[in-house]
């Protein structure tokens, strides 16, 4: 998808080392930086081990596949070359998952940058050289210099000037789970309402929806059933018709088919087959 940022991660040949030296992760990365310069898209952030690598990109109109695959000659090219063998480098195709929201974005960043830290190379981020944390530090970073470089969005080059310091940049905010955000107010702001899960609750909240728990508890109140009950796989006729009813009431609130359904761990046709049966027989008065 043309102007999405992607998640590579690629990985040696039977787990083998990719890099044997730092000239060898230099050259992967020129390798990539030249054909995103060529072909269109980004590098955003990366971390390089001794076997794997991380990267996160942004497509432009062409395919990620052929930026890849150019990128993945050359550098088998060059390895093979220069230790004098031959056959595969790499295991296979890379990883690639497209990121869909930016809060998952900076979680992203800050989760491939911790990656050496988690491998047991280094016992702190700004100890490993190998990684796009110099780019987002004041550290000096003169090793390479990559043309097709850009900042994933909410993302400042400016950030915390130590790990183990527990104070933000100015404007920064903290996300769900004690993750750090790095950007100033607006650019939070602005993720806030392109985020779904922020945008629906508070529309439910300019709506006046009553939560998911309070109608099902409706629902089954003088049953002697519980929600757990209608979350459960059982089949009992009374329990689903119970959990029928309170899908319904749900999504007649206005919920959606897909959260309605993940609250009961029922997928949204369920939910629409159970709205429509309830819609047919009776009025849903909860």
């Amino acid at each position: 998808m043309p102007g999405y940022w992607y998640h590579l991660y690629t990985r040696g040949q039977r787990n083998q080392p990719l890099f044997f030296s730092d000239g060898d992760k230099v050259k992967f990365l020129e390798y990539y930086d030249n054909a995103f310069t060529r072909m269109g898209g980004a590098i955003g952030s990366f971390c390089l081990m001794t076997n794997h690598a991380h990267l996160i990109v942004q497509q432009s109109s062409v395919p990620l596949n052929k930026v890849y695959q150019k990128a993945h000659t050359g550098y088998s090219k060059y390895f093979n070359e220069k230790r004098k063998t031959a056959g595969y480098v790499f295991q296979g195709r890379p990883g690639c998952k497209a990121v869909l929201n930016d809060s998952y974005l900076i979680q992203l960043v800050d989760y491939i940058h911790k990656n050496p830290v988690k491998s047991g190379i280094v016992d702190k981020i700004k100890n490993y050289k190998w990684s796009s944390w110099y780019w987002f530090s004041d550290k000096k970073c003169d090793w390479i210099n990559l043309k097709s470089w850009k900042y994933p969005p909410g993302i400042s080059k400016e950030v915390l000037k130590d790990e183990d310091d527990d104070s933000f940049v100015k404007g920064g905010y903290k996300l769900q789970q004690g993750r750090l955000y790095i950007g100033t107010a607006e650019e939070w702001r602005g993720m806030q309402r392109r985020d779904p899960v922020h945008r629906d609750r508070k529309l439910r909240e300019r709506r006046g929806f009553r939560s998911m728990a309070d109608i099902a508890g409706r629902i089954i109140s003088d049953t002697g059933y519980t929600i757990d009950d209608l979350k459960s796989r059982s089949k009992k006729r009374e329990v689903s018709e119970l959990r029928q009813k309170a899908m319904a009431a749900i999504y007649k609130e206005g919920y959606g088919v897909t959260e309605t359904g993940k609250y009961f761990s029922r997928t949204p046709v369920v939910v629409s087959r159970a709205y429509e049966k309830w819609k047919k027989s009776k009025s849903i008065k909860v």
